[in-house]
Protein backbone atom coordinates (compact mmCIF):
# COMPACT_ATOMS: atom_id res chain seq x y z
CA UNK A 1 0.00 0.00 0.00
CA UNK A 2 1.38 3.54 -0.89
CA UNK A 3 0.58 6.63 1.41
CA UNK A 4 -1.61 9.56 0.54
CA UNK A 5 1.77 11.63 0.66
CA UNK A 6 3.67 9.11 -1.66
CA UNK A 7 0.76 9.65 -4.22
CA UNK A 8 0.38 13.42 -3.42
CA UNK A 9 4.02 13.90 -4.41
CA UNK A 10 3.71 11.45 -7.32
CA UNK A 11 1.00 13.07 -9.00
CA UNK A 12 2.31 16.50 -8.47
CA UNK A 13 5.35 16.30 -10.44
CA UNK A 14 3.31 14.32 -13.08
CA UNK A 15 1.19 17.44 -13.06
CA UNK A 16 3.95 19.75 -13.41
CA UNK A 17 5.55 19.70 -16.69
CA UNK A 18 3.91 21.22 -20.15
CA UNK A 19 2.13 18.64 -22.63
CA UNK A 20 2.72 15.51 -20.08
CA UNK A 21 0.20 13.15 -20.97
CA UNK A 22 -1.05 10.82 -18.37
CA UNK A 23 -2.92 7.67 -17.76
CA UNK A 24 -3.71 6.49 -14.18
CA UNK A 25 -4.18 2.85 -13.62
CA UNK A 26 -6.86 1.98 -10.93
CA UNK A 27 -7.47 -1.51 -11.92
CA UNK A 28 -6.15 -2.96 -8.80
CA UNK A 29 -7.72 -0.98 -6.54
CA UNK A 30 -9.78 -1.93 -4.18
CA UNK A 31 -11.03 1.28 -2.42
CA UNK A 32 -10.50 5.07 -3.44
CA UNK A 33 -11.33 7.47 -0.50
CA UNK A 34 -12.23 10.62 -1.04
CA UNK A 35 -8.78 12.43 -0.76
CA UNK A 36 -8.02 10.16 -3.77
CA UNK A 37 -11.06 11.39 -5.67
CA UNK A 38 -9.65 15.06 -4.52
CA UNK A 39 -5.99 14.30 -6.11
CA UNK A 40 -7.63 12.96 -9.32
CA UNK A 41 -9.70 15.92 -10.24
CA UNK A 42 -7.06 18.22 -8.81
CA UNK A 43 -4.60 16.86 -11.09
CA UNK A 44 -6.77 16.41 -14.31
CA UNK A 45 -6.83 19.75 -13.95
CA UNK A 46 -3.56 21.10 -13.66
CA UNK A 47 -2.57 18.92 -16.20
CA UNK A 48 -5.62 20.22 -18.40
CA UNK A 49 -4.01 24.05 -17.98
CA UNK A 50 -0.99 23.03 -19.06
CA UNK A 51 -2.03 21.55 -22.47
CA UNK A 52 -1.70 17.86 -21.10
CA UNK A 53 -4.19 15.20 -20.54
CA UNK A 54 -5.28 12.53 -17.61
CA UNK A 55 -7.20 9.68 -18.10
CA UNK A 56 -7.90 7.03 -16.13
CA UNK A 57 -7.80 3.40 -16.74
CA UNK A 58 -10.51 1.21 -14.72
CA UNK A 59 -10.39 -1.69 -16.90
CA UNK A 60 -13.45 -4.05 -15.39
CA UNK A 61 -12.87 -2.64 -11.65
CA UNK A 62 -16.78 -2.54 -11.46
CA UNK A 63 -16.70 -0.71 -7.77
CA UNK A 64 -13.90 1.89 -8.78
CA UNK A 65 -16.14 3.10 -11.73
CA UNK A 66 -19.00 3.14 -9.84
CA UNK A 67 -17.58 5.23 -7.14
CA UNK A 68 -16.23 7.45 -9.69
CA UNK A 69 -19.57 8.00 -11.79
CA UNK A 70 -21.54 7.94 -8.52
CA UNK A 71 -18.81 11.20 -7.48
CA UNK A 72 -19.65 12.83 -10.60
CA UNK A 73 -15.10 11.94 -11.27
CA UNK A 74 -16.53 10.57 -14.87
CA UNK A 75 -17.72 13.24 -15.74
CA UNK A 76 -14.68 15.44 -15.39
CA UNK A 77 -11.81 12.99 -15.88
CA UNK A 78 -12.14 10.10 -18.88
CA UNK A 79 -12.32 6.73 -18.06
CA UNK A 80 -11.60 3.88 -20.13
CA UNK A 81 -11.65 -0.18 -19.72
CA UNK A 82 -8.71 -0.86 -21.77
CA UNK A 83 -4.77 0.21 -21.82
CA UNK A 84 -5.13 0.97 -25.67
CA UNK A 85 -8.40 3.31 -25.02
CA UNK A 86 -6.46 4.75 -22.62
CA UNK A 87 -3.38 5.54 -24.06
CA UNK A 88 -5.23 6.41 -27.60
CA UNK A 89 -7.49 9.13 -25.57
CA UNK A 90 -4.54 10.10 -23.56
CA UNK A 91 -2.60 10.79 -26.98
CA UNK A 92 -5.69 12.40 -28.41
Amino acid sequence: MIGTEAITMKFASLSAAKGRRVIVDLREVTFLASVAIREIINNAKAVARRDGRLVLLVGDNDLVAKTLETTGVGTIVPMFATEREALEAAVA
